[in-house]
């Protein structure tokens, strides 16, 4: 049967090259494709930051003598994940949420993470004005939860389906005053993105666009580059702007 097929193949595969099959041979992605509906895409979504993770974990362990990247070890990884919202005390942490749970909430200093074309916003986003509209709404909503500063992080590459592929800064960075903008990770040579000179539902002024050479952002001392490189941007008094 099916369900064998995957108890064999887990005794040599690892937990990606295991899960990654599962979606395949049990026809989920198949089936999530062919919906094409908002609920299809993001379970699409969902299964796709799955196995990112799983891959990332993978990766993660062949750095370790005894490991072997197995389902095994993701689980018992996975298990000793704690809930840090039950915590209560009054104590300095991080908390980590989603901005729809963080709506009405303020903090001195917010990082926003991911704020990367396809991602925020989000491929599913682009389908309408409105879509793109309700995206950009979110994205105030974040950043204004910040009372003192908010960090804006972008990757230069990121894993989705498992792949390595190169990220596109977001059009939400753009589109803020540069006034309110210090690079604190210097850009060297960004790749340009073509289809944010698209005008795209009228978002974008091409004018307005930087292309590798051209930054106008006021750079703090150059920071020697690390691989990989999480290019950081740090938007100043975020209550001073309008959505």
């Amino acid at each position: 049967t099916l369900i064998e097929s995957f108890q064999v193949m887990n005794q040599t595969a690892n937990a990606f090259e295991l899960a990654e099959h599962v979606t395949k041979a049990s026809g989920l992605i198949k089936e999530f494709n062919k919906d094409g509906t908002p609920e299809g895409v993001a379970r699409m979504e969902n299964i796709e930051e799955m196995l990112n993770g799983i891959k990332d974990f993978v990766e993660g362990q062949k750095e370790l003598a005894d490991a072997t990247g197995s389902l095994t070890e993701f689980l018992e990884d996975v298990a000793l994940a704690t809930d840090m919202d039950n915590d209560k005390g009054e104590q300095d942490r991080v908390a980590l949420m989603t901005i729809h749970l963080a709506k009405g909430l303020e903090f001195p200093v917010v990082y926003i993470v991911g704020m990367e074309e396809d991602l925020f916003p989000s491929a599913m986003s682009m389908n309408t004005r409105s879509e793109l509209e309700e995206e950009r709404r979110l994205f105030y909503v974040a950043l204004t939860r910040a009372e003192k500063q908010a960090y804006l992080t972008y990757t230069l590459s990121r894993y989705r389906w498992g792949k390595l592929i190169d990220a596109e800064p977001s059009r939400f960075i753009e589109e803020i005053n540069d006034q309110y903008l210090d690079i604190l990770t210097p850009i060297e040579e960004r790749r340009f993105n073509p289809m944010l000179d698209a005008d795209i539902f009228g978002d974008v002024e091409p004018n307005k666009v930087r292309k590798p050479g051209q930054d106008t952002f006021r750079y703090k001392k150059p920071v020697p580059r690390k691989n990989p490189t999480t290019p950081q941007v740090n938007v100043g008094n975020p209550k001073n702007l309008k959505p």
